[in-house]
């Protein structure tokens, strides 16, 4: 298998998971944390929950665009690289502060390790590009 077909399937995965999580935050933000043990939200945080769902949407769709293109589509590689790595900052602060636990951040401490892991050993190099070029 060759690296892009990796990196595309490291994409096409990257996105299912931005969409999943976008439609629960988006559509029931309530359940979706009653499911991970967090429970009375506040009424209002449907509000910016709501939004953080467009924006896992929107992530998603960038993913998209890696997977039908990873050579002209590097920069949302690069985006997800960021922000894979700070939402592993910040699970790891509240883990360490007592604010959640293990058990309620489910996958959350190992899934951006994961995707920042799979998506540097695939990123599209110059010389690939060449060699695809040339071949």
């Amino acid at each position: 298998m060759t690296r892009q077909r990796l990196l595309q399937g490291t994409s096409l995965g990257i996105a299912l998971v931005q969409f999943f999580l976008g439609g629960a935050y988006l559509f029931a933000p309530a359940a979706f944390q009653a499911s991970l043990g967090l429970t009375h939200l506040p009424a209002w945080a449907g509000w910016p929950l709501g939004m953080l769902g467009a924006r896992f949407f929107a992530l998603g769709f960038g993913m998209i665009l890696v997977f039908l293109n990873p050579w002209a589509n590097r920069g949302w590689i690069q985006a997800m690289i960021i922000v894979q790595a700070v939402d592993w900052l910040v699970v790891v602060a509240n883990l360490v502060s007592g604010t959640v636990t293990l058990s309620q951040v489910a996958v959350a401490p190992v899934l951006p390790i994961v995707f920042i892991v799979c998506l540097l050993v695939t990123y599209p190099r110059e010389h690939a590009v060449g060699l695809a070029i040339g071949s």
